[in-house]
């Protein structure tokens, strides 16, 4: 089963207050990138780069409290996801002649509930004993 979004009432508000922050500090890279003259997908990746090791402390510590090495690789993993929809829907929105700076704000909205689904049920969720060896051994030995 699925879990809902409100299944947690506090850790969502969590989610949302920390996402302002990396939002934040994520688009304020964005804007100051593109207004400097950059293309808004180069801009995307370095904004990207420079925000996922934030990121990942940020969610990690006071969303989900984990932050092993397995969520640091899931969590690298749904950072790709979130910039190909990032990115994908800032270029449809150009398409349809909306600024750069503009379609970056629309499409903050939908990659947040992309990050929040992936983060909660793929990133930071607890992996089962027997479901990737490799990852839980290399996790556990950090933790002992």
């Amino acid at each position: 089963m699925v879990p809902t979004i409100w299944s947690n009432p506090s850790q969502v508000l969590r989610f949302l207050l920390v996402g302002g922050l990396n939002t934040g500090f994520s688009f304020g890279v964005f804007a100051l990138l593109t207004f400097v003259g950059l293309n808004f997908a180069i801009a995307t990746l370095i904004q990207t780069a420079l925000s996922v090791l934030f990121n990942f402390m940020t969610l990690g510590s006071l969303v989900f409290g984990k932050g092993n090495f397995a969520s640091m690789i899931r969590f690298f993993f749904v950072c790709g996801i979130q910039y190909a929809v990032y990115t994908l829907g800032i270029w449809a929105l150009l398409q349809l002649e909306f600024s750069s700076l503009l379609a970056g704000a629309i499409m903050i909205v939908p990659v947040v509930l992309v990050s929040w689904y992936l983060n909660k049920n793929f990133a930071f969720r607890k992996v089962q004993i027997g479901e990737s060896p490799k990852l839980v051994e290399v996790a556990n030995d950090k933790n002992h």
